[in-house]
């Protein structure tokens, strides 16, 4: 299959996840302005103020009503996002009880993760007056780092299990590919991806001593050892050019340049609610509200730059594969695997693709390396 040959069905998969996008955002932000106009912040913070004596409570007590509100309006559409549309379109091989045991796996971390980094925020809200959007910034940058760290040796076997690779041939290619280019790692796995769904993906994941090779058991399945290492060089290529570097300190500035919104907009904020200042819980909607719409706005631009290193990965996996059939026969294997779209219209790839569309990949392997 070629680029131009990317099934209709993949067109309609995407349009449906964009549309799917685009209306969470839109109860995403409903729900925080009536959370807070609604006089119901007020109301909750009250509440939670009564029963707790120590802010920490207070804020805690705050976010699990808060979240458990905004989780139990937003199941439908993850329900219907994360298993009923999958299953529309053949990708999963989840059963509902599976893909909920999933979600609350997914709900217990990201909540355990949302409430350590909001207290610290409204920690250093109250300690650092002049000065807490700077030092929030360092606290993200600083768990960016820790949570690459153990990702694939605490949350990633919460989902998927760790197995040897059968093929020995391959695995010794991979390791070889990783020694010649410098890159240590600990080993070659692969995971049970097939139990939960039928596309395909790789990594170099983790740093330092936790950082490995991880292969899907659908991938080893369904690609050639040459295609698997065109995949490998070009995580490679990221690890080379150091763009999980690059993303977090980039990431770091953009959360920089949010949090210095906050700040100064604090007094608009504090003046708007008749609040006596920012740290009071009750602004928490107003806070997120502001960087839900600039991350909204931001995206486009850490996109892009997110596709040009892509791209920059590219051409490493090109120049030291030197296999661009494997490449381009990768590529189109797994744009139909995944069903992804090969040419999604230009504000959509601005906006929301992390990697160039794959038409874009493949023209750039037969255009710079025959």
């Amino acid at each position: 299959m070629n680029q131009a040959q990317a099934p209709d069905n993949a067109k309609q998969y995407q349009a449906i996840k964009i549309k799917l996008f685009f209306l969470e955002l839109v109860i995403t932000i409903l729900y925080l302005l009536i959370f807070q106009l609604s006089g119901f912040s007020n109301a909750t913070a009250v509440y939670v103020s009564a029963l707790f004596k120590s802010q920490i409570f207070v804020i805690a007590g705050y976010l699990c009503i808060f979240g458990a509100i905004y989780y139990l309006i937003t199941f439908p559409l993850q329900l219907y996002k994360g298993l009923l549309l999958e299953k529309r379109y053949s990708l999963s091989n989840q059963t509902f009880l599976s893909w909920l045991k999933d979600n609350a796996k997914e709900m217990a971390i990201s909540s355990v993760v949302f409430l350590i980094l909001v207290e610290l925020f409204y920690f250093l809200l109250s300690a650092a007056e002049k000065s807490w959007w700077l030092w929030m910034a360092l606290v993200w940058f600083l768990f960016s780092v820790f949570f690459a760290r153990v990702f694939p040796t605490l949350i990633l076997p919460l989902f998927y299990k760790y197995k040897q690779i059968d093929n020995i041939g391959l695995k010794q290619a991979l390791l070889d590919l990783a020694k010649t280019n410098n890159v240590a790692v600990l080993d070659v796995f692969q995971i049970d991806f097939s139990k939960k769904t039928k596309k395909a993906n790789a990594a170099l994941a983790g740093v330092g001593k936790s950082k490995r090779i991880i292969l899907t058991d659908t991938l080893l399945a369904n690609y050639t050892d040459r295609e698997i290492k065109v995949v490998l060089a070009h995580e490679l290529g990221h690890y080379k050019h150091r763009h999980m570097w690059k993303l977090i300190l980039f990431g770091a500035i953009s959360n920089l340049i949010a949090f210095y919104l906050i700040f100064i907009s604090s007094t608009h904020i504090v003046g708007f609610l008749n609040i006596s200042k920012i740290a009071n819980v009750e602004a928490f909607p107003a806070i997120s509200l502001i960087l839900t719409i600039f991350g909204f706005l931001s995206m486009g631009i850490s996109n892009t730059y997110s596709r040009n290193l892509e791209k920059e990965a590219d051409t490493f996996a090109l120049t030291q594969a030197k296999d661009s059939e494997a490449f381009i026969s990768c590529m189109n294997k797994l744009g139909k695997q995944n069903l992804a779209d090969f040419s999604p219209n230009r504000f959509i790839e601005f906006l929301l693709y992390n990697h160039p569309p794959i038409s874009k990949r493949i023209k750039f392997a037969k255009e710079n390396f025959k």
